[in-house]
């Protein structure tokens, strides 16, 4: 392994890289999509392919589990079946993803018991602690081995592409703070405009404000067929998708305990504050006040982009970046939120 590059782990059963079948080699097919990253020297990508000869296997493994970046789960009958998977990886990988930030991407091949099956950890048998892999996003709804051969590599690159933007944009990932929930979350991400909120969701279940609060944007304004917020037609933002808006703000909501979101920000701007739909540049400052947006009475423009912590950002603070340079409007977004009942 080339420590010097985010390390991908592939986990995996055998039986699903079996047969005369190419197009049934899931391993096999997914290292053709990622090759390229390897190939750029941007990720090194690890499956138990890599053990040569006359090594120990079971300690290669091991070794290599805990140096790890991303993992990539392809779950089947067969994975949840796997007995070394159960007791002696995964244990190791949930572990590293809480203590260390190890962002964990499952892949459905085959339909099976995913969501109802449970994993312990750090120890296989007794726990403590115990994650489903419900409380993961799935990157596609769709179990692969359902969909024609190039619906199965369109979402082999939609997944590689995932991976791409993790290790690109997310080099010092182990600085990740990931608090799993008591219990797991299940959040339909729901969309009328077909939008993937899976990156979204990834982002904000380990805590990386800043990356999905910048997410966040980029999915408005490919909704509202903007750039930017200023150049967006007023009606594009009044007429939001409510199924796009409820999805986002329950993400936020959800991993933030409440604490960031747009029904957290109408709350303060329409009902704390008593703005109405006529635009009031007073009770737009006094909003930017509230939620830290504004600092000495001047407006920050680019927000801390280390921040980690609940604990050290008003209620409101995030999103922030879809706001920017459209005070004429971006207010109109909390409006859409009222009327949407999130």
């Amino acid at each position: 392994m080339n420590n010097n590059m985010p390390q991908i782990f592939i986990c995996y059963a055998h039986k699903d890289n079996e047969g005369s079948d190419p197009s049934k080699k899931w391993l096999d097919r997914l290292l053709e999509h990622l090759a390229p990253l390897e190939l750029q020297d941007k990720a090194d990508i690890w499956s138990d392919q890599k053990i040569e000869l006359g090594v120990e296997w079971h300690d290669k493994i091991q070794t290599t589990l805990q140096q790890v970046k991303v993992a990539v789960l392809l779950v089947s009958p067969s994975f949840l079946a796997s007995k070394y998977i159960r007791n002696n990886e995964l244990p190791v990988l949930l572990k590293n993803a809480k203590d260390k930030g190890v962002i964990i991407l499952p892949v459905l091949l085959r339909q099976c018991l995913w969501k109802e099956t449970t994993f312990k950890f750090p120890d296989p048998k007794e726990g403590p602690e115990e994650l489903s892999l419900s409380s993961l996003q799935m990157p596609t709804s769709d179990p692969l081995n359902s969909l024609e051969e190039y619906k199965q590599d369109e979402a082999l690159y939609k997944i590689s592409q995932k991976i791409h933007k993790i290790v690109t944009t997310n080099s010092n990932m182990s600085n990740f703070n990931l608090s799993y929930p008591s219990e797991p979350i299940s959040i339909e991400l729901k969309s009328a405009k077909g939008i993937d909120y899976t990156q979204l969701n990834n982002l904000l279940q380990i805590q990386k404000w800043k990356e999905a609060d910048e997410e966040t944007a980029s999915i408005m304004y490919q909704i509202i067929n903007s750039d930017r917020i200023k150049e967006s037609s007023i009606e594009n933002i009044k007429t939001f998708p409510c199924e796009d808006l409820k999805t986002i703000n329950k993400l936020w909501v959800t991993y933030s305990n409440e604490k960031f979101g747009f029904s957290v920000q109408a709350k303060i701007y329409i009902d704390d504050l008593g703005a109405t739909k006529q635009y009031d540049e007073k009770i737009w400052q006094q909003f930017g006040d509230r939620v830290g947006w504004r600092q000495d009475g001047y407006w920050i423009n680019d927000l801390n982009p280390t921040v980690e912590s609940l604990d050290t950002k008003p209620v409101g603070y995030f999103p922030h970046s879809f706001f920017k340079d459209g005070e004429d409007r971006c207010w109109l977004i909390l409006f859409r939120m009222k009327a949407c009942k999130p």
